[in-house]
């Protein structure tokens, strides 16, 4: 889904889209896309890449990844290319 695409599906659910943004970036889940090594992982590879997420997360020694990364996550939020969509939607009142 893009933004456009979520939203019209939404709207003809009948809701009404009060906020759509992009956030994230998983710098790990990345290199593992551009090795295509995402595309078949199993459940076990997907929690590997979410505990050395959270490694570079909670250790002191990653504070500059973690600077950087958020500075990368702020520009994809900017411009709607992060890699989660968000949406959120409220029901339209019935006339």
């Amino acid at each position: 889904f893009d933004r456009g695409t979520l939203g019209r599906l939404v709207e003809r659910a009948g809701f009404e889209v009060t906020c759509v943004e992009t956030r994230g970036i998983n710098p790990i889940v990345i290199l593992a896309d551009l090795r295509s090594a995402t595309a078949n992982a199993t459940q076990a590879q997907q929690i590997a890449d979410g505990a050395s997420t959270l490694t570079v997360k909670q250790s002191p020694l990653f504070a500059p990844v973690r600077a950087a990364h958020r500075a990368v996550d702020t520009a994809l939020a900017l411009t709607g290319a992060g890699d989660l969509l968000m949406l959120a939607a409220r029901r339209r009142s019935c006339p």
